[in-house]
């Protein structure tokens, strides 16, 4: 992709999302891409190389609603190469279904996932929260404030011996040696919600206020 496409790209995003303060984007390179994520232990799925094809390499930004100070959104295939894959397979497990990085969102830099669906997925070591079917939708969603979030499914009934491990936090880069686990119930109830709240800025409360 060259310059020329991604300013069309710029021009054409920046139209799409009313309200961000601006958005840039940089060339992809697909074969480039495809070794990445392979190099990093990833699938490489034909929604993942229309996605990236589509979005990648691309930052949106817009003033927060809690501080008015900028905040952003990234697709970028550096950042989602260095996912660390078992947070992936545990956000994965959550949501019941596949889903790869795609890039970063916010100064905490939850994990942006592309789920098998088509939804757009935020993930922190608070847990993982849907925010809209489609990158426009979900961008368009967490500028307005305006997200819709959808719960998962209830989780299958586990045995004593493995309730706690079923609900722990997903391992972080300070405990790949040690691994501490903490209760994790942020989809509605439980002491991370409020720091997931935080993190997305307020946008979902609807599920978890």
């Amino acid at each position: 992709m060259s310059d020329e496409q991604s300013r069309a790209r710029e021009e054409s995003l920046s139209r799409a999302f009313t309200g961000a303060s601006r958005v840039e984007c940089r060339p992809v390179d697909i074969e480039a891409t495809r070794l990445a994520y392979q190099e990093a232990g990833f699938d490489v799925t034909d929604e993942l190389v229309a996605f990236l094809g589509t979005y990648g390499e691309t930052t949106v930004f817009w003033p927060s609603h809690i501080t008015g100070k900028e905040t952003s959104l990234t697709i970028s295939v550096e950042e989602a190469a260095e996912a660390f894959a078992p947070n992936v397979r545990y956000f994965e497990k959550r949501l019941g279904m596949s889903a790869l990085p795609v890039g970063i969102a916010f100064e905490t830099e939850e994990m942006v996932l592309l789920a098998e669906n088509g939804d757009i997925i935020l993930g922190g070591d608070a847990g993982v929260q849907r925010v809209a079917h489609g990158f426009e939708e979900a961008v368009r969603a967490l500028i307005s404030g305006d997200s819709r979030t959808d719960p998962p499914p209830a989780p299958a009934s586990k045995g004593a011996g493995q309730a706690e491990q079923g609900n722990s936090a997903p391992p972080t880069d300070s405990d790949r040696r040690e691994r501490v686990r903490v209760p994790v119930r942020c989809w509605a109830e439980g002491p991370n919600s409020a720091a997931l709240n935080r993190r997305l800025e307020c946008l979902l409360c609807p599920v978890i206020g």
